[in-house]
């Protein structure tokens, strides 16, 4: 019994030393691949014990993962009455306009949503919490949204467009994905249109010992990016 007891003190001393545990994080396909590989390898080089879980999701199944403690923490974009959630802000993410770099749309220097009009759209499925933000700019500008291509993935509706089947609207960080094609952006005005990319964990319970440590990693990322992609 004392041999027993002691091994789990040491156990619990190592968790709260960082010297083991695990941490499961839930984040949508962009970020997941663009802001949570940099964080899972400085994180790991602090604590080499200490085993990172990514999961990459839509929205939706986010949420629910963290309600039900499969994910510790989840990143993206979140509805602000989503209850039993507790939240952390990383960054505020401008809505921007991609189209072929030789396209018309391209000489314009600060696009405006009315300038979308007659334009095709690609735009992401309902299931995304972007499409709503698209949806609420074209009505602010008084226009119809009628999408060309509704897709699942940022990187499709970026290919779409690098082929010159239409504009798509989407979030900043897009951008790092758009380098390799032919595609330019710039930020859409009149309405300005963003959304906070944020932490959020289940309300009420405790995290594992690394994760404040891991979202510390976390926001020094997101600034990183916020910096580099201006």
């Amino acid at each position: 019994m004392i041999a027993d007891l002691n091994h789990a003190v040491h156990n619990v001393h190592e968790l709260v030393e960082r010297k083991r545990g695990r941490i499961t994080v839930a984040a949508p396909p962009l970020l997941a691949a663009v802001m949570l590989p940099n964080v899972i390898a400085a994180f790991h080089r602090d604590f080499p014990g200490v085993t990172v879980v990514l999961v990459d999701a839509p929205t939706n199944q986010i949420v629910a993962s963290v309600r039900s403690g499969e994910a510790d923490l989840g990143v993206g974009t979140f509805a602000p009455d989503e209850k039993g959630l507790t939240r952390r802000q990383l960054a505020r993410d401008d809505l921007m306009l991609f189209c072929q770099a030789q396209s018309p749309p391209a000489a314009l220097e600060r696009p405006k949503w009315r300038d979308l009009k007659g334009l095709p759209l690609i735009t992401l499925t309902r299931e995304s919490g972007i499409r709503a933000l698209v949806d609420y700019g074209y009505e602010a500008a008084g226009l119809s949204s009628q999408p060309a291509y509704e897709v699942s993935q940022i990187t499709t509706a970026l290919a779409l467009v690098g082929a010159g089947l239409g504009v798509s609207v989407l979030p900043t960080y897009a951008l790092t994905s758009s380098k390799t094609q032919r595609i330019a952006a710039n930020r859409l005005s009149a309405p300005r249109v963003s959304r906070d990319v944020t932490v959020i964990a289940r309300d009420g319970h405790a995290l594992p010992p690394a994760a404040t440590d891991f979202l510390n990693q976390l926001q020094r990322e997101a600034e990183a990016l916020s910096r580099q992609i201006g």
